[in-house]
């Protein structure tokens, strides 16, 4: 199991290419995603609870729930554009290989540009976040 809250794990809009290593603080594009368009995706997988509004994205919130895995993800936009999607922040034990889904599953409705992003600030597509994470699950 990986506690996201240490690792302080989330989903981020990033370039459409990924070139590693890189690091949020290199980070010179990003594509452009709409909360609620993004938002509505995921609150169609299966395993997804939504709670709130996207019109508030202080307040909304969405729970995962498989078999005895719980999380929570919190909505991030960008302050200066509200508009504009920022990332998935998740809160809560879970395994390596239901957030690997997770980004799957938003990768095959059209969010190809989501990236991982934890407290090293490095953003790491889904095998690379395996490597990082697997071995400490």
């Amino acid at each position: 199991m990986i506690d996201t809250n240490k690792a302080s794990i989330s989903l981020i809009a990033g370039p459409t290419e990924l070139t590693r290593p890189l690091f949020s603080y290199d980070l010179n594009e990003a594509c452009e995603y709409q909360p609620i368009d993004i938002v509505q995706v995921l609150c169609n997988h299966p395993e997804i609870s939504e709670f709130g509004s996207v019109d508030d994205p202080d307040s909304w919130k969405a729970i995962f729930t498989h078999e005895d895995i719980t999380f929570d993800i919190r909505l991030s936009v960008y302050e200066d554009r509200t508009a504009v999607f920022c990332g998935f922040e998740f809160s809560g034990r879970c395994r390596v290989i239901d957030l690997v889904r997770l980004r799957q599953y938003m990768y095959h409705n059209g969010f190809e540009s989501l990236w991982f992003h934890d407290k090293d600030c490095e953003i790491m597509d889904p095998v690379g976040f395996a490597r990082k994470y697997a071995k400490k699950s």
